[in-house]
């Protein structure tokens, strides 16, 4: 029994959101993603990555999925081309604090009001809710790419998430492009989560941001039941680690060749979306 995951893994567990959220804010513990540590960086990551699709962000309307708060990524899509660009989250509220830096920068798009600093006009738009409801797709209309980095491994009903983000796509022409980490986010132990059954991971180990402990080949199955053209890349892969705890990962996570096991993180490319 590994007490120095599971006990800071049942921590995390109980640890109340509001506390979470202010931690994130900080910087302290709980590592933030590129969004946040570095947004020119993730957004230049997007357009390199798209382009290796033939696929640009000139002149599209654009979804970012679980945009974390920040409108940088929002902002530096726009300055490279895009027409508009929804930013949608159902849990993060816009972080004014570091939004504020942006106001000079971005005068056309960026407003503040009240101490609040929020999109101004039409080509930035922040909508809060549940990509599942009828409101919020209709509030989002139809784009031409949506695009997300390190959230898809924390969502629950990826199957019919992503369902609802291939329906807002303008087809056929429109795409998906996503990065998401396989890791246990307790990066220590990229793999120590697969060791545990179920009951027992939702119960006590689970974070409050959630784990959904999807795996390449779930990630695959979903997207491929929504698109024609699924492309899938592998852009880490951790044998070493994986090699570590094998003989204790649950059997539903071993497929059985290591080369896919081991995988740590994937980016995914998803077109010609199934009517």
């Amino acid at each position: 029994m590994n007490i120095a995951y599971i006990l800071p893994r049942f921590v995390r567990h109980i640890f109340p959101d509001a506390w979470v959220k202010f931690i994130l804010e900080q910087r302290f513990i709980i590592k933030p993603g590129i969004e946040t540590t570095n947004p020119d960086a993730a957004v230049q990551n997007y357009l390199n990555q798209l382009k290796k699709h033939q696929f640009s962000v000139t002149g599209k309307k654009i979804l970012v999925f679980g945009y974390g708060g920040r409108f940088d990524v929002g902002c530096g899509l726009l300055a490279n081309g895009a027409s508009q660009v929804i930013l949608l989250d159902l849990f993060t509220n816009p972080d004014s604090q570091r939004n504020r830096a942006l106001l000079e920068q971005y005068p056309n798009l960026l407003e503040e009001k009240n101490g609040i600093v929020l999109p101004s006009g039409e080509k930035l738009v922040l909508i809060e809710g549940n990509i599942l409801d009828k409101e919020v797709q209709n509030a989002v209309g139809k784009v031409d790419l949506v695009l997300s980095n390190s959230v898809y491994e924390h969502i629950d009903q990826v199957e019919n998430i992503t369902q609802a983000l291939a329906s807002v796509l303008l087809t056929p022409l429109g795409a998906h492009y996503h990065n998401i980490d396989l890791r246990d986010h307790f990066f220590k132990y990229p793999f120590e989560m697969l060791t545990f059954k179920e009951k027992i991971w939702v119960r006590w180990l689970n974070p409050s941001s959630n784990h959904n402990r999807y795996r390449y080949n779930d990630y695959r199955n979903a997207f491929e039941a929504y698109f024609n053209h699924v492309q899938i890349t592998i852009t880490e892969s951790l044998p070493g680690e994986f090699q570590k705890v094998k003989s204790k990962i649950q059997p539903e996570f071993i497929v059985g060749d290591d080369n896919i096991d081991a995988v740590a993180q994937i980016s995914v490319f998803a077109c010609d979306v199934k009517l």
